[in-house]
């Protein structure tokens, strides 16, 4: 594998030297120098400096050859004949005089001393202004993340295409490239400038689509997809593509209209995605018949759609023998030392993570170290970084493994395995503690907020099993909001779940004070008790005293306020707004908690916008950072061409701070603008109702609200927020607090 790398590295130096791009081969010259690069290595690597006559490289090398190998006379003999090249004869005679004695050292001496004028010191080459599309080509694939290297090979592209225009590889290299970048405009810019025979190719109208979903102009990546599905009607991709956008817009029946037209193509991938879209929109007779199909596919297909067909099981727990049977199937294949998996190693790897099996994902490194498909760096990353994440509960996850695969349950007392017999156990002293998905997360799918999640569960789990009275029964939370809890009456503990009041049942939320989580027996957010039942509140305020109260809200100012804390990562570019306005905090439409709302965020905004204008209050308006909607880009282009609205990304603190009032659905951001003495309307249920303003249900109620003065109530504020941070919600590192809440749950 070394060698591969270095011959990589070699081959890179003179591409990158090739096309110009001296500081990125001198980069790619010192990380080749850094491995342990033998004699015969350097020799061909000078021979091909000098060959390429790139003078910097070729000294840099020899100069390395003495230094690693000083007893032996390559490295002087080639570093003195470069320098006389050079034209520094004088330094070329030193090198020389301190190299092992031989016949080619003293030749090259009496060379050297018996010339009267040094060398004339020869120029480097520039490189040419055009380069062929094949050394461009391998120069993108060495690249990497390299920015400065990619840069340049755009450059170079960009000439290759004014030079000859008819050569298609030109095109696509320039759209890689900036694709690599990230530079999201420069490659919307590129493609509409491709001539049409290029440009309505399929490969470029997927990267136009999505160069136009990452600069968030969702309609413009709509119409692109749209166009290009009626020029290739029967595209999988497409289609797919399609439903992704029309369900992140919230048009469940178009988007299910477009998802099953292609399974129709693609059967195997096009079932399992339909599979997800059913039970996230709780399509559930549905489902049921595609898990049916699925459960039949060849085994191979099983095992590498595991992981999406394991978010399903929890909604159909008479299916779990057949469930149980395939998880075992696909285990059992990826254990194998030999046979044909269907899929290469890092896709091997990904299935083992995904579905929790971290002894099959380091057999599946082992087996191929060294091989013609090894295991890459990322994805070895990856598996080192779960590793070290589950490393304190992995004696649950191990256990949650054992009881995802079979019909009966073992439980982990006192750190022994014991057997689970719902019949004679005591359901009050049993948790099934449901393991989330937060541990085992891929790079790209990793959230802020995960790190916060699981330092605050890792308390919980720590303090359950201390206990020696309690019987911890793992299981694997494969759905992100459902459960399926196997022993009557017993306690659950779970993540990001909502359900009926259950005193037995803790679920456990991050919430928008950054760093903080809560528990409660019915949910979270919207879906917690908090939202509707406020008596806990008033009965825990009253026995503390105001000045208690008016503490805890000076130190939650400061915290959050003053130090521009949020949910989300703010900008650090503070902004300070000094006139009339009221401020509108958007959502993600399609969020769990979004079906919880009596307004949505599109009517809220278009209501408030309408109602502000022509007069001297403005309204500011932000978009969630991770909203994909084009109903609410349709309706903020709308409202920004009527001048009814100003869009910002500032700090949410910022916006908050001089606004009159805060509107939202039931964003976290209602809450934070509590923190400022911010009158708040919310349309939806939220965990901080006791406080709002208003909550109007309807848009006529709300524009009852917009038409009188709206009010703070200080008192209810500071009794919100002393529960809020006291009995609802804790720090994930206040391990202390957590174990004292678990403990009086078990009581």
């Amino acid at each position: 594998m070394l060698s591969i790398q270095r011959h990589l590295i070699v081959k890179a130096i003179f591409l990158l030297s090739k096309i110009g791009a001296h500081r990125a081969s001198l980069a790619c010259t010192d990380k080749l120098l850094q491995l342990n690069v033998s004699l015969s290595q350097l020799r061909q690597a000078v021979a091909s400096a000098h060959a390429r006559e790139d003078h910097e490289t070729a000294l840099r090398f020899s100069t390395y050859a003495i230094e690693k190998f000083p007893s032996n006379s390559f490295g002087y003999l080639e570093k003195a004949k470069i320098l006389a090249t050079l034209g520094e004869t004088e330094e070329a005679v030193e090198i020389l005089r301190i190299a092992p004695a031989c016949g080619p050292v003293s030749d090259a001496l009496r060379s050297y001393q018996s010339h009267s004028k040094p060398a004339a010191k020869k120029t480097v080459k520039k490189p040419q202004a055009r380069v062929a599309s094949h050394d461009l080509e391998q120069s993108l694939l060495m690249a990497g993340n390299d920015a400065s290297w990619l840069g340049i090979i755009a450059e170079q592209a960009e000439q290759a295409i004014k030079a000859d225009p008819s050569n298609p590889t030109n095109f696509n290299i320039l759209a890689r490239t900036y694709h690599q970048l990230n530079l999201h405009v420069k490659l919307i810019e590129a493609i509409t400038s491709f001539p049409d025979s290029i440009s309505s190719r399929l490969n470029y109208q997927l990267m136009l689509a999505k160069a136009y979903q990452a600069s968030r102009n969702h309609l413009a990546a709509y119409d692109t997809l749209i166009a290009a599905q009626i020029e290739h009607p029967a595209e999988r991709k497409l289609l797919m593509r399609i439903s992704d956008m029309l369900r992140d817009d919230a048009q469940t029946a178009r988007a299910y209209s477009y998802l099953c037209a292609s399974q129709a193509l693609y059967p195997s991938y096009g079932s399992v995605k339909r599979l997800s879209f059913e039970i996230d929109h709780a399509l559930f007779d549905h489902a049921r018949k595609t898990l049916l199909s699925i459960l039949e596919f060849p085994q191979e297909a099983l095992m590498k759609f595991m992981p999406m067909i394991n978010r399903a099981t929890p909604f159909f727990p008479d299916l779990e023998k057949s469930t149980q049977a395939a998880r075992a199937s696909a285990r059992e294949l990826l254990s194998a030392e030999t046979g044909r998996k269907g899929i290469n190693p890092d896709d091997q790897i990904k299935v083992a993570v995904k579905c929790r099996w971290i002894n099959e994902a380091h057999g599946i490194v082992k087996r191929n170290r060294g091989g013609k498909q090894p295991v890459s760096r990322d994805n070895m990353a990856w598996l080192d970084t779960v590793t070290t994440q589950i490393s304190r509960i992995r004696p649950l996850v191990e256990m949650a493994t054992t009881n995802e695969l079979s019909s009966h349950l073992y439980g982990l007392k006192n750190g022994s395995i014991v057997d689970i017999d719902p019949n004679t156990i005591d359901p009050l002293k049993t948790v099934e503690v449901f393991i989330p998905t937060v541990f085992f997360a891929a790079p790209n799918e990793e959230k802020p907020s995960y790190a916060t999640v699981r330092e605050f569960l890792g308390n919980v789990y720590d303090y359950l099993m201390s206990r020696r009275d309690l019987t911890l029964v793992p299981r694997h939370q494969w759905n992100w909001r459902n459960c399926d809890p196997r022993i009557p009456n017993a306690r659950i503990v779970s993540y990001h779940t909502n359900a009926p009041y259950n005193s037995n049942h803790l679920h456990i939320q991050e919430v928008p004070l950054a760093g903080r989580c809560s528990m409660d027996h019915q949910g979270f957010a919207g879906y917690s008790s908090l939202a509707t039942v406020h008596t806990p509140i008033e009965d825990v305020s009253a026995s503390i005293s105001e000045n208690m109260l008016a503490e805890n809200e000076k130190v939650l100012h400061h915290t959050y306020v003053q130090n521009n804390v949020s949910k989300y990562s703010q900008t650090i570019n503070r902004v300070s707004y000094d006139d009339d306005y009221v401020f509108v905090a958007l959502q993600i439409p399609t969020d769990t908690v979004a079906a919880l709302a009596y307004i949505t965020g599109a009517e809220l905004v278009k209501s408030v916008a309408e109602h502000y204008l022509g007069t001297n209050t403005k309204v500011r308006v932000k978009r969630h950072p991770y909203c994909n909607s084009m109903t609410v880009q349709k309706t903020l282009d709308a409202l920004l061409q009527a001048e009814a609205i100003e869009i910002s990304d500032a700090s949410v603190h910022d916006l908050i701070s001089g606004a009159k009032a805060v509107f939202t659905v039931n964003s976290g951001v209602g809450l934070e603008a509590l923190l400022h003495s911010r009158p708040v309307i919310v349309t939806g249920e939220c965990d901080y109702a006791y406080a709002t303003s208003a909550q109007p249900k309807s848009i006529d109620e709300l524009k009852t609200i917009l038409n009188n003065d709206f009010s703070f109530d200080p008192a209810r504020t500071r009794k919100l927020l002393h529960y809020y941070v006291n009995g609802y919600s804790m720090a994930s590192n206040d391990a202390k607090g957590i174990h004292e809440k678990l403990s009086s749950w078990l009581t």
